[in-house]
């Protein structure tokens, strides 16, 4: 009798692990704050931006360069000879939002792209990080917000790496 409630029990359990499932939208809204102070980020339109997916993890692949970027090419960290493409190419939606996906897999990585420098002040920017997906999640919304007035070219915010390969330059003092 023990036997028999043990073998229910562990097929219940199977069962229920059976049922989730990896099948995640990323919906990716872009905007572009031109000023530091307050709340004056707007969106950036669609048709701008390019986003992309990729199931690896940024600790060993990295973008080298706005370019690249746009390509939608990462780079190995440990050999610079070794590159790769997205698995995933974000599609825009009629709302100006970014899908990408779905998303089989629970990590991966986010490759966000402002493919007109003009929209974002002259800025060549673009923004990367580690994800993840949760099982039986269709949709996860994400904002990404561009900030060309920073003087860095690279800053660690929300766990994205954001880049401007062309960051404004400081006024020389009179």
């Amino acid at each position: 009798m023990r036997k028999l409630i043990c073998i229910l029990l562990s097929g219940c359990f199977f069962a229920s692990c059976a049922d989730s499932e990896i099948r995640t939208d990323y919906i990716i809204t872009p905007y572009v704050q031109f000023e530091e102070a307050g709340d004056n980020s707007v969106p950036l339109p669609a048709e701008h931006v390019k986003a992309y997916g990729y199931y690896v993890d940024s600790t060993y692949w990295q973008v080298n360069s706005w370019d690249d970027a746009v390509a939608g090419i990462l780079t190995s960290k440990s050999d610079a000879q070794q590159t790769r493409l997205p698995d995933f190419t974000a599609e825009p939606d009629e709302n100006g939002q970014l899908i990408i996906g779905p998303l089989t897999r629970l990590d991966f990585m986010l490759l966000v792209c402002c493919t007109d420098p003009s929209s974002v002040s002259g800025g060549e920017m673009y923004a990367y990080r580690n994800a993840e997906t949760l099982e039986n999640l269709p949709h996860i919304y994400v904002d990404v917000i561009f900030k060309p007035w920073r003087m860095d070219n690279r800053k660690v915010e929300a766990k994205w790496m954001f880049v401007n390969d062309n960051p404004p330059q400081s006024e020389p003092e009179p």
